[in-house]
């Protein structure tokens, strides 16, 4: 009885322990949306919705552990352990892996910013170019448009006309 007393109470510090990490992973997961917002901005809305499509599926997550480990029996101490990783993650690690993260990641970002701003001049130089030619284009024929008039009813009154006077030369 003693030898299963001691396995009931490993299990327990086990999941205990469990608890303790899962917290800390739940709060390394949301830094990723913390490092997301540092590097482009959400508003306040988008923030909101982030976190509670976030904490939704943080809930799940947790529960699930719960259910795998221990059943699905929610013991006051996997809530208190999960609190302690979470407490223990955000004091210790949780801000400085935010920001090396980030500046990592805008180092990283740099050469790409960099890269798509010539790309940007170059095709706003390209495209003014091509607007240029395309106004001119359409002024030139503009005054092509003025300078030629067809009249569909003069053409074929001509062309009637021209007819008509070689069939009547043609009858004599």
């Amino acid at each position: 009885m003693v030898t299963c007393m001691n396995e009931e109470i490993m299990l327990q510090l086990r999941f205990f322990a469990i608890s303790i990490l899962w917290g800390a992973i739940v709060l390394l997961t949301y830094d990723g949306f913390r490092i997301l917002r540092r590097l482009k901005r959400h508003g306040n809305i988008m923030v909101a919705i982030e976190d509670i499509l976030f904490w939704i599926a943080a809930g799940l997550f947790i529960f699930a552990m719960i259910y795998q480990v221990n059943d699905g029996i929610i013991r006051g101490f996997c809530v208190m352990g999960m609190a302690i990783g979470m407490v223990l993650y955000h004091f210790t690690l949780s801000e400085l892996l935010v920001k090396w993260i980030t500046k990592l990641i805008q180092l990283l970002l740099k050469p790409i910013g960099i890269a798509i701003g010539a790309i940007r001049k170059v095709a706003g130089f390209v495209l003014g170019k091509i607007k240029k030619a395309v106004k001119f284009i359409i002024i030139q024929l503009k005054k092509k448009k003025k300078s030629i008039k067809i009249t569909k009813g003069e053409d074929n009154k001509e062309r009637a006309g021209k007819g008509s006077k070689e069939r009547t030369k043609k009858k004599k």
